[in-house]
């Protein structure tokens, strides 16, 4: 799979006065699978499809990947792309672990990555209510959360306010 440059990726998923969810940078193909050899073990995940949930008038991007037993809601840091994940070498081995024993959900905050651009910065209260959107969309009603850098605040706020 051909890696393209931030520019591609900006220019394919900018869009401005669109009311509809920006499209995945290439369509999946059954081929695109994610490898990572540990020792003896061989982790494959295929790379999941980017769908949106939406969050008042924002659509929210995200992904699921892994059939494990409970739900892990990685709530990332700064700026994330969904896709682009996939393609960095020192990343895609921690999504393939985490998608080993979890169902993996991730998304790409407001204004960043794969979902619709917003002016201002989210509070953390419309930040939590994109990742209820998101839980709602893929059917989940309890997780575990994994805050990343700026996202560990939203989780603790998260999990404070949802204890169940």
């Amino acid at each position: 799979m051909d890696t393209p440059d931030l520019f591609q990726i900006h220019e394919l998923h900018l869009h401005q006065g669109s009311d509809k969810p920006r499209r995945p940078l290439s369509r999946r193909r059954s081929s695109d699978v994610a490898r990572t050899t540990t020792g003896a073990d061989t982790v494959l995940v295929e790379v999941p499809d980017v769908q949106y949930a939406k969050s008042g008038d924002v659509n929210i991007a995200y992904q699921v990947s892994g059939k494990g037993p409970f739900d892990l809601v990685f709530v990332p840091g700064y700026v994330t792309h969904l896709e682009l994940h996939w393609a960095i070498s020192s990343f895609a081995p921690f999504l393939e672990r985490l998608s080993s024993f979890s169902r993996l959900i991730r998304f790409d905050k407001r204004g960043t990555g794969m979902s619709d651009r917003v002016t201002g910065a989210p509070t953390l209260e419309t930040r939590m209510d994109d990742v209820r959107a998101v839980m709602d969309a893929v059917g989940s009603r309890r997780a575990a959360f994994y805050g990343l850098s700026e996202g560990a605040a939203m989780s603790l706020l998260f999990a404070a306010t949802y204890p169940e």
